[in-house]
């Protein structure tokens, strides 16, 4: 009698087990012929080096650059046009070793034959811009690279193109103690334009311009303001220009301050820079999430 109860507790068991069912993330099965494919957005930026002049005077080069993006089967020939077009750097005049600020965006996607194109143009006011050069590049080989590649331009008696990767970061701007700039006695109208240089002494480049806050002392733009041409130990620095807003009598300045850009990243704690010497005014700028 206690073998059968034995015997008729073990089959109960095992019927009990079968019935629990295998979570459903478990259950999922990728099959050999399903493509899996790791995905991720890519930044860069271009430069140029010894690029010839199109300019029928023999002058220098006024260059900028289209790129071009997409998967190309192997057995289809690459001169560019079966790719998308993603955008054109600006123009910089007078300059064979360019270094251009624009920044391109692409989602990688690993093993599928993603080329970049690059068109090299000679801006002419007057004329049909001249293209001085075209290069490819690989994206799997420019990833597994470090994210840095250099392509000798095709159809062009010198020259190359340099692809580097960028980071994104994003930011967030607080600033307090504004003075009271309005010609009519009310409080000032804060707004603040972006920058950022090589080296603290560089040029300019603008990335970002506020809204206004009107009539306040304090005032937060919590972004997120994404800053996409980060470039670790190239000596980067932001530089803030903070505005009181005026339309009858023109615009007047708050103040500026300058941050260098790698110490501040690293911390990843907020930076409080004062925003001159005639006044209490101070701006706040922390790395933020993406929202």
């Amino acid at each position: 009698m206690a073998k059968l109860f034995i015997l008729s507790l073990c089959v109960y068991l095992a019927w009990a087990r079968a019935q629990v069912k295998t979570p459903e993330k478990l259950q999922t099965a990728v099959t050999p012929d399903t493509p899996v494919f790791n995905t991720d957005n890519v930044y860069f930026v271009f430069s140029g080096s010894n690029l010839p002049s199109k300019d029928t005077n023999g002058g220098v080069a006024d260059p900028f650059i289209k790129v071009y993006f997409g998967s190309i089967p192997s057995d289809v020939k690459k001169d560019g046009k079966e790719l998308d077009e993603i955008g054109a750097s600006e123009t910089i005049n007078d300059e064979s070793n360019p270094s251009w600020t624009k920044v391109f965006k692409v989602q990688y996607s690993k093993g599928t034959n993603q080329k970049v194109f690059v068109e090299v143009r000679d801006h002419d006011p007057l004329n049909p811009d001249d293209v001085i050069g075209t290069a490819y590049i690989d994206l799997d080989e420019y990833v597994s690279n470090g994210k840095v590649k250099t392509a000798l331009l095709e159809n062009s008696k010198s020259g190359s193109v340099t692809m580097k990767g960028t980071t994104p970061i994003y930011l967030s701007l607080q600033v307090k103690n504004v003075p009271a700039l309005d010609e009519f006695g009310g409080l000032s109208d804060p707004f603040v334009k972006c920058y950022f240089r090589y080296g603290k002494e560089g040029k300019d480049v603008k990335f970002y311009e506020t809204e206004r806050v009107d009539n306040v002392e304090n005032a937060t733009w919590d972004g997120p303001i994404a800053f996409d041409n980060y470039q670790r130990g190239t000596n980067q620095f932001f530089h803030f220009k903070v505005r009181d807003h005026d339309a009858i009598t023109g615009n007047d300045d708050i103040g500026e301050a300058f941050l260098e850009i790698d110490p501040f990243v690293e911390k990843r704690m907020p930076s409080i820079v004062s925003l001159g010497k005639t006044s209490n005014a101070t701006l706040t700028i922390n790395v933020t999430n993406r929202s």
